[in-house]
């Protein structure tokens, strides 16, 4: 079956695919636009994103490259101290982890991992456990791992750490445009997200928004001592350099669409077939689901792994048997790997969008079945 059928694209939490017309055209379109209109587009984005976040304040929010940018920003902008300690799951992305590991090197900053709990993604008493011997500064994790698409409690993480003086940074890169993210209500100091996954807007694009707790100390774009931001209190950074303004034309586009479509009826739709799909994987031997979270807990993601068959080894004969084009490997989170054991054999990541139907996990269903017999 030709890989452009219906349903050959599974990997969403990779990037989305195909992107809504209305994207492809508002990116074009704004390629044309005069210097002062590319400003406009660039403010009016930035207000949509911000209201489809739950913003405070959308003056404190800026587009950077990506989400992983966005991270980096973050995490390196705070004034840290010697003996300070950076927490953050063992399930996250090197996004997250990576700016850890350098702060830990260079910086002598305590890089702690709270593992996985035996029920679930992160254990909240090791985490407490930790807060309680003091000098955390950040806790940084991920709303959603983009492995197995479980939910982290991140309410009662945001708990936790306010209770001890500790800031949250969430990386919402797999949850934002996927479920609904109310940064207010949940609590958090500071949100990345991406825009070329859930929201649908090309690559190129990603967003930060930092409350008024948090200040971050970049030489470059710093603009607290000023009066051009209208922030109260100012911000200690601001966007610097030229926008890529046809991929936040695209992210705002992105957004209309999801709101059209209505993001609850979206995620409704998503996590029925993502049931389907565990329905029919609990059929084919062989095969076994890693962590697979509870409908109201997931996004479109689960990772599966295959009894003797290494996961690039199933992605390749998914690709080159079936057009069908799922994600093998660590998926850029060796330490998630680790936590659940599979380092070496990896997992093959299916993760559904709002363009799939039953169809689209029939015909995966098929193909996975014919390879399990196979190997």
């Amino acid at each position: 079956m030709s890989a452009k059928a219906p349903g050959a694209w599974l990997n969403e939490a990779g990037t989305s695919w195909p992107k809504p017309p209305e994207v492809l055209d508002a990116a074009r379109e704004a390629l044309e636009l005069a210097p002062w209109e590319s400003a406009e587009l660039v403010e009016r984005a930035r207000g949509r994103a911000a209201a489809f976040l739950s913003l405070p304040s959308p003056e404190r929010l800026v587009f950077t490259p990506s989400c992983t940018a966005a991270l980096a920003l973050a995490i390196h902008g705070l004034a840290w101290r010697e003996g300070d300690a950076l927490v953050t799951s063992a399930m996250e992305h090197e996004a997250v982890a990576a700016p850890a590991r350098a702060l830990a090197r260079s910086a002598g900053v305590q890089h702690a991992l709270i593992p996985r709990a035996a029920d679930g993604p992160f254990d909240l008493a090791a985490l407490e456990r930790r807060l309680d011997r003091g000098g955390v500064r950040l806790v940084a994790v991920s709303h959603a791992s983009n492995v197995t698409g479980e939910l982290l409690p991140i309410e009662r993480i945001v708990e936790l750490a306010h209770a001890h003086g500790a800031f949250v940074l969430l990386d919402a890169a797999q949850t934002v445009g996927v479920l609904p993210v109310d940064a207010a209500a949940l609590g958090v100091d500071a949100l990345a997200f991406a825009g070329h996954k859930g929201p649908r807007a090309p690559t190129g694009v990603g967003g930060l928004w930092v409350g008024p707790g948090p200040r971050l100390g970049l030489a470059a774009g710093s603009c607290a001592d000023t009066e051009a931001c209208p922030a109260d209190p100012a911000p200690s950074w601001c966007e610097v350099g030229s926008a890529v303004v046809p991929a936040i034309a695209g992210l705002e586009a992105g957004l209309a669409w999801i709101e059209e479509q209505g993001l609850g009826e979206i995620a409704a739709r998503r996590d029925a077939l993502v049931t389907r799909l565990l329905e029919g994987l609990e059929a084919v031997d062989g095969l076994r689901v890693v962590a697979a979270a509870p409908a109201g807990r997931r996004t479109g993601a689960l990772s599966v792994v295959a009894e003797g068959l290494r996961a690039v080894e199933l992605e390749r004969r998914l690709r080159e048997e079936h057009g069908l084009h799922a994600r093998g490997g660590e998926h850029c989170a060796p330490m998630a790997l680790d936590s659940l054991d599979l380092r070496d054999s990896g997992t093959l990541r299916v993760s559904l969008g709002p363009l799939h139907e039953e169809a689209s996990v029939d015909r995966l269903l098929d193909a996975l079945a014919r390879e399990a017999t196979v190997r």
